[in-house]
């Protein structure tokens, strides 16, 4: 039960507290998931950590944890660890708990920059050809939705009926971690014909049911568990590398422009504000496409 004032609070205890009965009052529940994703990690590797008393840490010590990963883990997930720290400190310090905020003076090392592949082509045949072992039709839904509309992880796993119109087949992004996530997305028809055939196989389909729902009734979407549990059972039936939803949000974006697409319209599409980041970030074209582009000088050349 938290106390304002009480000033012998370790930092495991804090953090509990904090991500117990604080952090859910103020922020979504996707950011208190990645809170506690950061608290996981941090104290895997630190367990040390959770005995510091909150009053006693510094920021040497902050900066030494953060430093000790970098080589395990890339530098936007150091990133998320340090800002659950400091918002957990700005918290205590607003409740009495302690004085002074270590974290904003400890310095993020320089990690390297996780770098997410697209699918190549025949990658993403194999993928798509085990769709097949997947139990329920609903599996294979989502994961041909991730490769038909870009769309972030929780976008879709979290899109409800009423973001779907029908009669002018688009999906309306409301909320995003940035503002030009917020967006209305054109939808393929292969995409509205999976929305149909999922519209017509379950009652639940009122406004505010989830369109990937686990529960009878419709009130509950599918989990990231769940999300990597399928992915995983596929990848492993392909035998290819771990695929993600993120990877199938570059693959999208990667076979879009090894088709033609102008790079802004893909960029809108993803929800980026900078085209420049779209295409270092999101797009590797495979060497089956680098080849058949080369050809083209080949092709001038005998004509």
């Amino acid at each position: 039960m938290y106390e304002t004032n009480k000033r012998d609070y370790t930092l495991g205890e804090w953090l509990d507290i904090w991500l117990e009965e604080i952090a859910p009052t103020k922020r979504k529940p996707n950011t208190i998931s990645i809170y506690r994703d950061a608290r996981r990690r941090l104290l895997t590797h630190h367990p040390e950590a959770a005995g510091i008393l909150l009053v006693e840490l510094n920021a040497l010590q902050v900066e030494g944890w953060l430093d000790s990963m970098r080589q395990k883990y890339a530098k936007s997930t150091l990133r998320h660890i340090r800002v659950m720290l400091n918002q957990a400190y700005k918290s205590a310090i607003k409740g009495h708990n302690c004085d002074d905020n270590p974290v904003k003076d400890a310095a993020l090392p320089a990690a390297r920059e996780k770098e997410v592949k697209a699918l190549t082509q025949r990658e993403q045949a194999a993928f798509e050809g085990c769709f097949h072992i997947l139990k329920k039709p609903i599996d294979e839904y989502i994961l041909r939705m991730y490769l038909l509309t870009g769309l972030r992880r929780d976008e879709l796993r979290l899109m409800q009926w009423r973001q779907y119109d029908p009669q002018n087949r688009t999906l309306k992004i409301p909320e995003s971690k940035t503002e030009a996530g917020v967006r209305l997305l054109p939808v393929l028809p292969e995409a509205a014909a999976i929305l149909y055939m999922i519209r017509c196989n379950t009652e639940y389909n009122k406004p505010h049911d989830y369109i990937f729902s686990v529960a009878d009734n419709g009130n509950k979407p599918f989990s990231t568990y769940h999300l990597r549990y399928i992915c995983t059972r596929v990848s492993k039936a392909a035998g290819i590398c771990h695929v993600t939803p993120h990877m199938l949000r570059h693959t999208f974006a990667t076979r879009l422009i090894e088709k033609g697409a102008d790079p802004k319209s893909v960029s809108m599409l993803l929800g980026h504000k900078n085209v420049v980041f779209t295409l270092q970030k999101y797009v590797s074209p495979d060497m089956e496409h680098l080849e058949t582009e080369i050809m083209r000088l080949s092709q001038i050349k005998k004509s």
